[in-house]
């Protein structure tokens, strides 16, 4: 009897102890725990493996979005944000299969033939525009150097949803939502009281804005944006523009560069003079003043130009002693040779920036003293313009072109040497004389004076009504998806995510 209670006790304890250490035994199949339901609607099911691998894209998105938009890093394992992550797109899986279910039971999926065939139109035109932008040269075979047509094919694929943000099929689901949002909303109307409030609202927004920011107006019209108030102080102006030619605006860029390079090299020479203790401007002219420099000679001509060679000689103990320094240390002596050379290139550059600028208007005189007389003469300004204008703006059907450049004083957007001709016209019609500016010579007409006020309503009815029809359907689909994913009854299991 005692024999038979030890066999149990011992028997129990073996059970106990296979028990506790069970979960050592039991190892997951990774095939199996991938296929583990997470999402269900209706008859379309996401498994554990779909769903991570999504969740694991979106917060990869996330993280470069954050990091080159606002140089931010995020920790893409921190729990609070990987939940955010799972709710998001189990969300969007939901809502996604109740359209597409919606999108079957309407009749718009699959696509009709005329549907189908809008998609492939838009689709030839992506795929024709990428092969020809990257891959044009390609070749096709079975040779060295080139590839399969469907290989071909499968990058052409790849690089339209890179460059373009689509694939065939996205565009057959847009398509599809497109039909079945038409019909959804087709009973959405704009009512003129809607019209007229957001007109107000938009006439006193811009009345607001413009009374602290002149300058927006400016900006808004010469960028073909719709404006709602005029304020006062601005202008119309049209013009044309007698560019340098295309070497001399080459030559003048190019040592404009060379320039500016030569501006960094003295600012940065002269913070580390600064930082070895010579602090005042006085001790740093005396100081540079006791350097010698030597420079390369510069082909003028050349269709690149070299950089200047500057080579100071060493620094004499005279210039020490103007300065109000008791004593400069071996670095610091160094530093002043290397501001000396870099001031002296700022010198020689900006030289030859002078000469050649001069040299770039002289080429250009004649030309702009020929528009400057047929003015005179009274022909008509708009021949002129397509006679000699070189400013792209002032071409074509575009809003500047027809109406001008709206500008007011101290208007920044535009060359200073511009806005200030323009506003120094005295009445419509008048012209300015040749402009010096960055580009060329600036000749420019006052078009228009700037009235004060509202625009009309009947000038941007279209553009409100368009607005707020937009508005509005959209707040009804997003509604109504709403609805259908509330009736779907969606299955959602978040913690079979957890490994």
């Amino acid at each position: 009897m005692q024999s038979k209670r030890k066999l149990a006790v011992t028997a129990l304890l073996l059970c106990l102890c296979l028990l506790f250490s069970s979960c050592s035994l039991v190892v997951k199949d990774a095939a199996v725990d991938a296929a583990t339901e997470i999402v269900r609607v209706g008859d379309t099911v996401y498994t554990k493996g779909e769903v991570k691998e999504l969740v694991s894209s979106y917060l990869n998105q996330m993280a470069s979005y954050y990091s080159s938009n606002y140089g931010m890093s995020i920790d893409v394992n921190d729990s609070a944000m990987v939940k955010q992550a799972q709710e998001a797109v189990t969300h969007d899986l939901v809502e996604g299969a109740v359209v597409k279910a919606k999108e079957e039971e309407m009749g718009y999926l699959p696509l009709s033939e005329e549907a189908e065939a809008e998609v492939q139109e838009t689709w030839k035109e992506a795929y024709d525009l990428i092969k020809n932008v990257f891959f044009s040269s390609t070749e096709v075979g079975d040779g060295e150097g080139q590839v399969t047509e469907e290989d071909l094919d499968a990058q052409i694929r790849a690089a339209v949803a890179q460059y373009l943000g689509y694939t065939e099929e996205g565009l057959r689901t847009s398509k599809a939502q497109e039909l079945l949002k038409a019909e959804v909303v087709k009973g959405v109307a704009v009512t003129d009281e809607e019209i007229q409030a957001d007109y107000d609202s938009k006439v006193e927004s811009a009345k607001t804005n413009y009374a602290s920011n002149l300058s927006a107006y400016g900006t808004a019209v010469n960028g073909g944006e719709t404006v709602y108030y005029r304020p006062a102080g601005y202008r119309m102006v049209k013009q044309i523009l007698v560019q340098f030619l295309d070497e001399d605006e080459n030559r003048v860029n190019q040592l404009n560069t060379k320039l500016t390079s030569a501006n960094s090299r003295v600012t940065s020479a002269t913070t580390q003079l600064n930082n070895l203790g010579v602090t005042t401007q006085e001790d740093v002219d005396a100081l540079v003043a006791g350097v010698t420099v030597e420079m390369d000679e510069m082909d003028f001509t050349a269709a690149t130009l070299p950089d200047l060679l500057a080579t100071p000689s060493d620094l004499s103990e005279d210039a020490i002693a103007k300065a109000s320094v008791e004593s400069l240390s071996d670095e610091a002596k160094e530093a002043v040779k290397q501001l000396a050379a870099a001031k002296a290139l700022q010198a020689k550059y900006q030289e030859l920036v002078n000469t050649a600028t001069e040299q770039a208007f002289a080429r250009i005189d004649a030309r702009a003293d020929e528009v400057l007389a047929k003015i005179a003469a009274g022909e008509d300004w708009n021949t002129l313009v397509e006679e000699y204008n070189d400013d792209p703006g002032m071409n074509g059907d575009s809003a500047t072109a027809q109406n001008g450049y709206a500008v007011c004083e101290g208007f920044t957007s535009f060359d200073s040497a511009f806005t200030a001709a323009a506003m120094g016209i005295e009445s419509v019609g008048g012209t300015s004389d040749k402009t010096r500016g960055s580009y060329g010579y600036y000749i420019i007409r006052y078009e228009s004076e700037v009235q004060e006020g509202p625009v009309d309503l009947a000038d941007v009815r279209d553009t409100i009504s368009s607005a707020l029809l937009t508005t509005k359907q959209d707040e009804l689909f997003e509604k109504t998806v709403h609805t259908w994913v509330d009736e779907a009854n969606a299955k959602i299991d978040l913690n079979a995510l957890k490994d």
